[in-house]
């Protein structure tokens, strides 16, 4: 057997590493590693999910947290295996834009008693307070429906339609966001008025969908007088339509402020819309998925995102807010 006598700095050299490891192996290197928010959104094909996932993602980067991203892209059970998918990766909090409440809270419930932070966003209150989750996060529905359904009042009235013929352009799966939008529209349209009557009701999943759809109901009703839709795609489905058939008498209002929404609101074609705040909403969700991760701190009020309205007079300083650039630079495009 031949020996070999090592020297001293080989053997320094050797214990400095064995050292680092053990450093690298233990536990307090293990929780080291940045925590994890899943974030399941329901679609990121328009503007809306797009400016709430960078909110997300710039927010998280900030507190040192790294984001995993899923779409469902309208799928509700699409949806399920996904945030069970993230439960499984052992996320550190969930951020959840749910298709289906009633479907989605199970498994809410299951990452909850695996130790994971479930940020409440949308939820009805009664479960909300139910379930005592620890938030209730919303862009604000109801307002959204009652500014574009004050505005749409407005410009019928001024019209001198106080017995408008309307008609809802609504999404094609149910969310309990959505129902909140019509409440309040019709709160301030069909409730107030009782000479204004809604003549149809139609559902779109898609821009095209939407534009299709409008070009029906322009058809089957010349002396239509308004339409409401109730999120980005269906309100720039109408808006194509209605500039397409020349329809500058067609009052069109609705939620959202994608960029197309706002550049058909400084053409004058949409006449209002009821901005859903996506990048305050997805920093208020980071921000309490972070408090509660460090400080379990939960917050039993539900806190609602303000929903301006986006008309000619606030578009450019909305656009701006939302994208960072001015309107220009897209009209341009």
């Amino acid at each position: 057997m031949v020996k070999r006598n090592l020297s001293k700095p080989f053997v320094a050299g050797l214990f400095c590493l064995a050292v680092a490891m053990a450093l690298l192996l233990s536990p307090a290197a293990a929780q080291a590693a940045p925590k994890t928010i899943g974030l399941a959104m329901h679609f990121m094909q328009d503007d809306w999910s797009l400016s709430m996932k960078r909110a997300v993602e710039e927010t998280a980067k900030k507190y040192g947290y790294a984001v995993a991203v899923v779409d469902a892209n309208f799928d509700p059970a699409r949806q399920l295996e996904q945030v069970e998918g993230l439960i499984l990766r052992k996320v550190d909090a969930l951020i959840v834009i749910a298709l289906n409440t009633e479907q989605i809270l199970p498994v809410f419930d299951k990452a909850i008693k695996r130790g994971i932070t479930v940020v409440g966003s949308g939820l009805p209150t009664d479960i909300f307070y139910e379930k005592g989750y620890i938030s209730n996060i919303w862009t604000d529905n109801t307002m959204m429906g009652i500014v574009s359904g004050r505005q749409m009042a407005e410009v019928l009235l001024r019209k001198g339609k106080s017995d408008a013929k309307i008609a809802i352009i609504d999404a094609t799966f149910n969310m309990h966001a959505l129902d909140l939008r019509v409440q309040a529209f019709k709160f301030m349209t069909v409730d107030q008025y009782p000479g204004m009557k809604i003549v149809a009701t139609e559902r779109a999943g898609s821009v095209e969908d939407a534009l299709k759809v409008s070009e029906n109901l322009f058809t089957a009703n010349p002396d239509l007088d308004a339409i409401f839709a109730t999120y980005s795609a269906a309100l720039i489905g109408a808006a194509r339509a209605k500039q397409s058939r020349k329809k500058t008498d067609v009052v069109l209002t609705g939620i959202d402020a994608d960029k197309e929404v706002c550049k058909f609101v400084k053409l004058g074609i949409i006449d209002g819309s009821g901005v859903n705040n996506s990048y305050p909403f997805g920093v208020e969700c980071v921000r309490v998925a972070h408090e509660n991760m460090t400080a379990k701190k939960t917050f039993p009020v539900p806190y609602y995102v303000p929903a301006p309205l986006l008309d000619a007079n606030s578009v450019e300083q909305i656009y701006r807010e939302l994208y960072g650039e001015p309107l220009s630079a897209y009209m341009g495009k």
